[in-house]
């Protein structure tokens, strides 16, 4: 038998044999220790982080309070007129899941209303117009339990968020969003009627007067 084949043998039956305790035995301690006096650097970052929260609110306040959204001018209009747009899209190739499974092929022609459902209502305004500005209120306070958002063509948005219930959706009006739908003029009432997106063009005569939208 060759040496190695024996020191093979040997180990194998001295291992079974080994202290249960060897693989896990202590360190051996080379030298005093001291507990850690350090602060944990994640409560140095937050204790840091709320000293200087009141000071970061103030500044982000400060600029909402100037913020004025991008404009995207539209006129106003004096005939009302309702349309509808069906947002189907043909499919340029297969629509694919994550799993790799086709939910269409191309070529097919696919409603999104069918898929998504549009359950709120977007008012797209001037919000530098008064009269615009308390339509849109007017249109919140009569449909309280219908979820609205406002898309602004221009105006101040803190001011827009101090004159309309609280939680309300705003937002400055998409360029897309006329590129997508005919909105020519404002304001504007978005809302789904059955497959297709329902578009209503508001006359003046349906705004209130200057001095109504002024005093209220």
């Amino acid at each position: 038998m060759s040496k190695l084949p024996a020191v093979l043998l040997l180990l194998a039956l001295l291992l079974p044999f080994a202290p249960a305790h060897a693989e896990t035995a202590p360190a051996e301690r080379l030298g005093p220790v001291w507990p850690v006096v350090e602060t944990d650097m994640r409560t140095v970052i937050m204790t840091r982080l709320k000293a200087k929260l009141p000071d970061l609110t103030a500044r982000l306040r400060d600029s909402l309070t100037s913020y004025r959204v991008p404009a995207t001018p539209r006129p106003t209009t004096t005939t009302a007129r309702t349309l509808h747009v069906d947002p189907s899209i043909t499919l340029a190739s297969d629509l694919i899941d994550h799993t790799g499974r086709t939910l269409a092929s191309a070529g097919q022609q696919i409603n999104p209303l069918t898929l998504i459902p549009l359950q709120r209502t977007y008012l797209v305004l001037d919000a530098a117009d008064p009269r615009q500005l308390q339509w849109g209120k007017a249109q919140i306070e009569a449909n309280s339990s219908r979820p609205f958002t406002l898309l602004l063509t221009d105006g101040s948005l803190d001011q827009v968020r101090a004159a309309f219930p609280a939680g309300t959706r705003i937002f400055p009006a998409p360029p897309i969003l006329f590129a997508r739908l005919p909105i020519d003029s404002v304001p504007a009432r978005i809302n789904r009627r059955r497959d297709t997106v329902q578009v209503d063009l508001i006359a003046e005569g349906e705004l209130p007067t200057p001095d109504q939208a002024t005093s209220e």
